[in-house]
């Protein structure tokens, strides 16, 4: 007699470094909770309780989505725009869902005016600045508490408010912890390697927003082919990305997700993550659906003009059993649905095109570089910086546009000719 053993699934475990397994161990969680029950802290209304984070982006970096290429070739290729700029974000969100203005930190000596498109109108409460290595520093930090944080976060009434924070060592400077100490500001760091458990903007945010960001980038490449991504791209496909993950649903999702609001210190425990190196649980493979037998007719079939050959394949299985037509009318069939993908493709191939070559042309016309000046009492570039530049600039263009058709006249024709009786 044989033992028979049964086959099952088995799931691939996810990837995750082993600094962040080691930061989100039970007891840290539990000891940072403590502070979360600290009596001035406990009494910070949802309303004045903060997170601030930073999110680095690659400027030409889309989905990693499927690649069709013709059946006759071994290989398909995917076009992918060879910027390679990063520039990191610094977002900030509240408990109870709203959102504070972006500070986009760009890589370089200085912000160029030739980034920014035509219409600003979308990018009036943003803020600006350069740096060598593309992200925050010690300086950057401490201006983004005093210009942004500070003025946008008021309490209504006077109070303390409460900012967390990942423990970046631009947060931990004597004059950040001064600054906030005088503007009444709890200051409190989460443990190290543990944002991707006890983090409210890593929990909800950074992922659907970076998610959202690589499809509009994706969508753009589709449309310009060969053509750079420019800083122009990278601000209009963050801006759908940023409005598409910056709800009040999101934000609070994030903050119930990590416990901190409401503060309940069982949620971050019960994570996957928060469990010893030695060990690793997996969850029971969930049974899939059963799918419906091919050819079962509807109860209730509501007829609608198909768009393409996947619905007038769905209605001819509604109304029409496959084992009782003839051979003939499948073959019909399958013809008429053919005929209806290659119309589409053909339609689709031409609207392709005709967008793709209105945005190359557009972002391959030369832009010459114009540094942006900021205020010199304040670090960070404002749009109306840029409309003032862009202003200077076209009046320095339109000075030479009159220099270059006075070369173009003749001497004498600018001479008055006088006659003397």
């Amino acid at each position: 007699m044989t033992n028979r053993i049964g086959l099952h699934e088995a799931s691939v475990p996810t990837r995750i470094d082993f600094l962040r397994v080691e930061g989100a161990t039970a007891d840290k969680v539990k000891e940072f909770f403590m502070l979360m029950h600290i009596p001035d802290i406990c009494k910070i209304p949802p309303c004045n309780r903060w997170n601030m984070d930073e999110a680095g982006i690659m400027e030409g970096i889309g989905d990693n989505g499927l690649v069709l290429g013709s059946s006759r070739k071994n290989w398909a290729a995917q076009i992918q725009s060879g910027s390679r700029y990063w520039t990191s974000i610094i977002e900030c969100i509240s408990a109870t869902g709203r959102h504070l203005k972006p500070l986009v930190i760009y890589k370089g000596k200085g912000v160029q005016q030739q980034w920014f498109p035509d219409e600003l109108d979308h990018l009036k409460e943003w803020q600006f600045v350069a740096s060598p290595k593309g992200w925050t520093s010690n300086s950057i930090a401490l201006e983004w508490l005093r210009d942004v944080f500070i003025p946008s976060t008021k309490p209504v009434t006077p109070g303390w408010r409460l900012l967390i924070v990942d423990g970046h060592k631009s947060h931990e400077t004597i004059e950040f912890m001064w600054e906030c100490f005088k503007n009444k500001i709890w200051l409190l760091f989460l443990p190290s390697h543990s944002s991707h458990v006890l983090q409210p903007l890593d929990l909800s945010i950074f992922s659907i927003l970076k998610r959202a960001y690589r499809l509009y980038l994706s969508q753009q490449q589709i449309h310009t082919d060969s053509s750079p991504i420019g800083k122009m791209t990278f601000l209009k496909c963050y801006h759908l990305a940023r409005q598409a993950a910056l709800t009040v649903s999101n934000i609070l999702a994030g903050w119930k997700a990590s416990g901190l609001w409401p503060v309940n210190v069982a949620v971050p425990l019960m994570s996957p993550y928060v469990v010893s190196p030695k060990f690793t649980f997996q969850t029971r493979p969930s049974t899939p659906p059963t799918t419906p037998v091919a050819g079962m007719k509807r109860k209730e079939i509501a007829i609608t003009t198909p768009k393409g050959s996947h619905e007038l394949r769905g209605l001819i299985r509604d109304f029409i059993c496959e084992k009782e037509v003839d051979p003939t009318i499948r073959l019909l069939f399958r013809k008429i649905c053919k005929g209806l993908d290659e119309q589409q493709i053909q339609l689709s191939i031409s609207n392709t095109e005709n967008t793709r070559l209105k945005e190359s042309n557009k972002l391959l016309q030369p832009k010459k570089r114009r540094t942006v000046h900021p205020d010199p009492n304040k670090r960070f570039i404002k749009i109306s910086n840029i409309i003032d530049a862009r202003d200077r600039y076209k009046g320095q263009l339109d000075a030479e546009i009159c220099a270059q058709e006075l070369e173009n006249y003749i001497f004498e024709e600018l001479c008055f000719t006088w006659q003397l009786e």
